[in-house]
């Protein structure tokens, strides 16, 4: 596997953008481009916390397997409710939010689909959701490319002034995902 690929990921998630001016993106925030509902950044601290009880769970569930499954159970469902609850932060009020796409994603930048042709070097403010996880980001990029994909624009964006947060959160996204996916395969082939 290729390096660059460790952190990368091909996965379902919401993009609403805006073009913004290059002056925007030096003296603004992302945020400020949006009208979020309050609480929108509410749902990082929750994906971070829902982050760090995993970890906490798998050492609980190595010291007393009974304890580990009660716990993870707890965590099961404290998601579910999380989802119902925060379910209304993800949109955009009075704003059509970005469609659903499979996106490749990675601590550095992305590529979504949109209707959109987009210069390279345009600067734009980007709403992200992950529609695997109650992650939602919004930060600045920057366009690489804008192809033609059946009927729509490939483009693919490198992210200005995206935090250490931010990058660390998406980077445990993708491991967790990627860990997601090989459980997948690995329970699918027995």
């Amino acid at each position: 596997m290729d390096r660059r690929d460790y952190y990368r990921l091909a996965d379902r998630i919401s993009v609403h953008h805006k073009v913004v001016a290059d002056s925007f993106v030096q003296q603004s925030n992302a945020a400020d481009a949006f009208d979020l509902v309050p609480g929108f950044h509410l749902l990082r601290d929750l994906f971070a916390l829902q982050l760090e009880a995993g970890e906490a769970i798998r050492h609980i569930t190595e010291a007393d397997r009974a304890l580990g499954s009660f716990v993870h159970n707890l965590d099961q469902r404290l998601g579910l409710l999380t989802q119902i609850v925060t379910g209304n932060l993800t949109r955009v009020d009075d704003e059509q939010q970005g469609d659903e796409h499979l996106c490749n994603i990675s601590p550095g930048g992305m590529s979504f689909l949109t209707e959109d042709l987009l210069a390279p070097e345009t600067r734009l403010a980007l709403k992200i959701v992950f529609a695997t996880t109650s992650l939602a980001l919004v930060c600045f990029g920057r366009v690489s490319y804008c192809r033609l994909e059946d009927e729509v624009y490939r483009t693919g964006v490198q992210f200005l002034r995206l935090d250490t947060l931010g990058e660390q959160l998406i980077s445990r996204h993708i491991i967790h995902r990627q860990a997601q996916e090989r459980r997948q395969r690995l329970q699918a082939s027995r």
